[in-house]
């Protein structure tokens, strides 16, 4: 969750256009069939008055749809097969809710590593297990709002993951081409100058993308960061791939824009 209030005057002097929001499923349904919408309400109230693009994670089941064995661990189990009719009523209720609001979703986070069911973060081959809910949860949301652009969920993408384009690939093998309008990965890079960013993860995402005809759907880069307590190289860090990023985007596009599609990087 964002809160906005404390970070105001940072945002405005980062001029920052977006920022994330957390739609949490058990926090918001805590019991079948009762909602409380107080807390997003608020948020998503804060960044609309801070002129703030949102890209809204949706996801963590709540304990009651979950098996007994896994009680507190929504945040990597989708709910049992009896609760789906629940999982796709909130979710086309939260659509429908903030339309006009909350226009970028996500389901789920790093599902192919510690996000998803297999122990020891273990899910890079469990595309096959993730997209019939993708597709479910697809299928609610655009029937609560049909303009919303909804996402595969964030992607672990560090540079120690080599083959992260591989569970995108394993998206299209299991049917899912029509589940998602876009991918968000987390490409965290290193310490090491040039090494800011993990750039070929955006690069060998598109070229699945390009691959399956789908290069006009955005890759959203929605998580970087730098595990250091140097504030002034998180600066740096921070400056060299933001820097980056504009020039690679407007490489990218002058150069999809012509022959492939677009590229969208949002920070």
């Amino acid at each position: 969750c964002v809160c906005v209030c404390c970070l105001k005057l940072e945002l405005q002097k980062r001029a920052c256009r977006s920022t994330g929001l957390s739609f949490n499923w058990c926090d918001i349904e805590k019991t079948p069939g009762q909602y409380n919408w107080t807390y997003v309400d608020w948020t998503v109230s804060q960044v609309a008055q801070n002129n703030l693009v949102p890209f809204a994670y949706s996801g963590n089941t709540p304990d009651w749809a979950l098996d007994a064995t896994n009680k507190g661990l929504g945040y990597r189990f989708p709910p049992l097969p009896q609760y789906m009719t629940n999982f796709s009523n909130f979710f086309t209720m939260l659509a429908a809710r903030y339309k006009g609001k909350v226009q970028y979703y996500e389901f789920w986070n790093e599902q192919n590593g510690c996000g998803w069911t297999q122990p020891g973060c273990a899910n890079s081959n469990q595309a096959g297990a993730y997209a019939p809910y993708l597709c479910a949860w697809y299928k609610a949301m655009k029937a609560g709002n049909p303009d919303a652009v909804l996402s595969v969920g964030g992607l672990d993408y560090n540079e120690q993951v080599t083959q992260g384009y591989q569970y995108i690939e394993d998206l299209y093998t299991h049917g899912a081409q029509d589940c998602f309008d876009a991918v968000a990965i987390h490409p965290y890079g290193t310490m090491d100058p040039g090494h800011e960013l993990h750039w070929q993860a955006i690069n060998d995402t598109f070229n699945v993308l390009q691959k399956h005809g789908d290069s006009h759907k955005p890759i959203i880069v929605g998580e970087y960061g730098w595990n250091t307590n140097d504030e002034s190289k998180k600066s740096a860090n921070l400056n060299v791939v933001l820097q980056q990023l504009k020039a690679t985007y407007t490489q990218v596009w002058s150069l999809v824009s012509s022959h492939l599609g677009s590229l969208s990087l949002s920070l």
